[in-house]
């Protein structure tokens, strides 16, 4: 996305202000909005008090100049410069690393971005096609991601939670097919001839609806997914999102027929679960990692309970054996004992 403020206007309803006008570009699709310089600040003070512990990307040039207390008028040096710093400021914000003031709902609703822009065909470049293209595959992530999390709560009976995230799976999907309706026709004007200019080969027409393809047959499983009932949600991501059966499977001479062995069966094909349904290559990876150091962390909280035991048993062992001495020092007491109380009798009777 780009941003720039191309000028500045005078305006007297409801009274006399300056706005600014904003040209937006994102991939192929762009659109104008028109601001004054309270919305700016309005925007500022939002997203500040929004994310009290981020630092703000840029700061915001001030509403007067140092010297001149009242407005400056179009054309002058300190509204030109004003100009220039509110394009620097909205800028730092879209290239802002954290991206918390660029993803807000604020700055969205700022902006004024339209669910559906138009494509322009006439005049779209190649890297405005990919650009467009990389903004459907987000939309696409943001429905799976929202698929997941919809299955994720049906799991703890969270029906009305799991309902939004069907929403927003929905909403994610909704704009998509107008864009990938624009972004086939931009590819067969890009297959034409702009004067004596070819835009693109035949060779790399055909590898982008290779990929346009691609890209719808995972909206239109999303699509589905969509519209799962919540009983037939784990019947309905296996049959969905699961490899296609080969029509020849492969069959290997130390197999035996009908085997029902995993480890060592070439013939026994993955099969999807309720929490891998919906993820792609890089959510299945994210995910394996996150189970494999979920395992390491049980394992080290084994150990620890295990070392625990262990120095458990090795002080009762310790308490056993100073039992045993003071019993055995008790069995010496009482033979001593006894050898005195013999000597004793023995004195009665002589005395007797």
């Amino acid at each position: 996305m780009r941003i720039l403020i191309t000028s500045v206007e005078e305006r007297r309803i409801p009274s006399k202000h300056i706005v600014y006008r904003l040209e937006i570009k994102e991939g192929v699709r762009g659109w104008v909005a028109y601001h004054r310089y309270q919305d700016f600040d309005s925007l500022h003070r939002v997203l500040s008090k929004r994310f009290p512990g981020v630092q703000p990307p840029a700061t915001l040039p001030p509403k007067h100049s140092l010297f001149n207390r009242s407005t400056a008028g179009i054309g002058s040096e300190f509204i030109e410069n004003r100009r220039e710093l509110l394009e620097i400021y909205l800028n730092a914000i879209l290239q802002d690393a954290s991206g918390e003031w660029r993803e807000s709902e604020e700055f969205s609703k700022f902006l004024e971005t339209p669910r559906i822009k138009h494509v322009d065909i006439l005049n779209i470049t190649s890297e405005d096609w990919l650009d467009e293209l990389k903004q459907i595959e987000k939309g696409i992530r943001e429905a799976r991601a929202a698929l997941a999390k919809r299955d994720a709560l049906r799991q703890d009976k969270q029906v009305s939670a799991a309902h939004r995230a069907t929403l927003e799976a929905k909403n994610a999907l909704t704009p998509l097919d107008t864009r990938i309706v624009g972004l086939e026709d931009a590819l067969k004007a890009m297959g034409n001839k702009r004067g004596d200019q070819v835009i693109l080969s035949s060779g790399e027409l055909s590898r982008r609806m290779d990929m346009l393809n691609r890209v719808k047959d995972e909206k239109s499983v999303l699509t589905k997914l969509c519209h799962v009932s919540m009983g037939s949600v784990s019947e309905a991501g296996t049959s969905l999102l699961a490899p296609p059966t080969p029509t020849h499977p492969k069959v290997t001479p130390n197999t035996p027929k009908g085997s029902t062995r995993v480890f060592g069966n070439t013939r026994a094909l993955p099969q999807e679960t309720e929490a891998t349904a919906g993820r792609n290559n890089d959510e299945l990876l994210t995910f394996q990692q996150q189970l494999m150091q979920n395992q390491d962390q049980n394992l080290d909280d084994f150990s620890t309970i295990l070392q625990r035991q262990k120095q458990l048993g090795l002080t009762i062992h310790q308490e056993l054996e100073s039992q045993n001495r003071l019993l055995e020092e008790l069995d010496d007491q009482v033979d001593r004992s006894g050898s005195k109380l013999k000597r004793a009798s023995k004195q009665l009777k002589q005395i007797n």
